[in-house]
């Protein structure tokens, strides 16, 4: 079997993880997606060598591991469809921000990779003020329950908040490093986005090579946001943020076990704290990384990252 050094073992796993989604790459991404501090021109150098060994097909300037040509065409298709996304995705960042306590609306999700897959949902990362995540949460899904009557509901998929006291991520693995790298900035009061990249930059221990958005504009509060806030603060908000999300828990749980579904895996997808709510019914971290752990000879190329984490 051959033997591959570091940034050829890096490119395989990149690939290797990208596959999961049926997603060939560019040599940009390759380089911004590989676990080891490296240069584009030395990925291209390792993708020739590793096309040459048969190892690595290439298609259209696409690179991948199998089923190159179908998964190509199909990611062009689904490029090709993003923009009329584009005017959806500012719309609905917009209306978000407009809530009570939002302080950050971060694109997620298929549409941050640059693509819009048939039926894609429009999903939101978003943070919150302190001790306030439930009750924005909350009246944003009351909203979102009335775009069901004009059919828009998948344009406001609202699954990952924290609030500003809990802006570093926990689950630090190569999922999530990749989905902080793809994270599309819409909104932020004040530094908010800043301090969230400076909470999270463990994320270069997985993905030395990647940059965060350029520059990001600041926006400011409206003044019927401010007097919402103001009545909302004089309601005991503590308190009735921690009372929604007590409810929200019981609710989920209830639906977690209807499903069947294994009570040590609820944390992971539905995890429900004063400071932070993940809602992924999928749970698709973990199939994710399951599946690479199952098909080995992936490595976690972070063990020989020239970064140091």
């Amino acid at each position: 079997m051959e033997t591959h050094h570091p940034l050829e073992q890096a490119v395989i796993d990149t690939l290797r993880y990208f596959s999961c989604f049926s997603h060939p790459l560019l040599v940009t991404e390759i380089q911004v997606f590989a676990g080891i501090a490296c240069t584009e021109q030395e990925v291209q150098g390792c993708l020739n060598r590793l096309v040459h060994l048969g190892e690595v097909q290439v298609f259209n300037d696409y690179y991948g591991l199998a089923d190159i040509r179908t998964n190509v065409v199909a990611r062009l298709e689904a490029r090709s469809k993003l923009e009329t996304f584009e005017g959806r995705i500012r719309r609905s960042a917009r209306i978000i921000s407009w809530f009570p306590f939002v302080s950050f609306v971060g694109l997620s999700g298929s549409l941050s990779k640059g693509i819009a897959p048939r039926g894609a949902d429009i999903d939101f990362f978003i943070v919150t003020s302190t001790n306030r995540l439930w009750i924005a949460r909350t009246l944003l899904h009351v909203f979102k329950k009335l775009t069901f009557v004009v059919n828009r509901q998948h344009d406001f998929c609202m699954n990952y908040f924290v609030d500003e006291s809990a802006l570093q991520i926990e689950e630090q693995n190569r999922f999530t490093a990749t989905e902080l790298a793809t994270l599309v900035p819409l909104y932020s009061v004040a530094d908010c986005y800043e301090r969230f990249y400076a909470h999270n930059t463990w994320s270069r221990c997985y993905l030395p090579n990647y940059e965060k958005s350029p520059a990001f504009r600041s926006s400011e509060k409206n003044l019927i946001r401010r007097g919402a806030e103001w009545l909302l603060n004089g309601l005991a908000p503590e308190g009735l943020n921690r009372w929604l999300m007590r409810t929200t828990d019981q609710k989920w749980q209830r639906k977690w076990r209807s499903k069947g579904y294994p009570a040590a895996d609820y944390d992971l997808a539905f995890k429900t704290r004063p400071n932070v709510s993940k809602n992924h019914f999928k749970n698709t971290q973990k199939k994710i990384l399951n599946h690479l752990e199952a098909n080995r000879p992936y490595t976690e190329v972070a063990a020989v990252s020239q970064v140091a984490c």
